[in-house]
């Protein structure tokens, strides 16, 4: 199941998650983010914030990316970043997809702001 929440986060946060010829598309895939110490930090935080809100085990939730969107720097009026995180959950029955899916629709992952 495939989610994904913005978060605001300073500009030289965003840059120190990856390497600038990975950031320069305005986008972060699971690997680039995965091969900096950063943004594999980042990665584990919100696997294990993520999972702790549905009840899942870490390792079901996968974070595949983060985006400020088309090569652009979208700043909210503060100067940071606004940055949306995709992320799945793997489930193994249907009534796990359920209690999942309802959990979705009625939890707003927490995130902290990192600056």
């Amino acid at each position: 199941m495939a989610n994904s929440f913005d978060v605001s986060v300073s500009p030289e946060y965003f840059n120190s998650l990856a390497s600038p010829e990975a950031l320069a598309d305005g986008s972060l895939s699971a690997e680039e983010l995965a091969a900096d110490a950063e943004g594999a930090a980042l990665v584990a935080a919100l696997q294990q914030q993520i999972a702790d809100q549905l009840g899942v085990d870490p390792d079901a939730v996968t974070i595949t990316g983060a985006n400020t969107g088309s090569g652009r720097r979208r700043m909210d009026a503060g100067g940071d970043l606004t940055a949306s995180v995709s992320y799945a959950v793997r489930v193994l029955t249907l009534a796990e997809a359920a209690e999942v899916r309802e959990l979705f629709d009625s939890v707003e992952v927490e995130h902290a702001t990192s600056r």
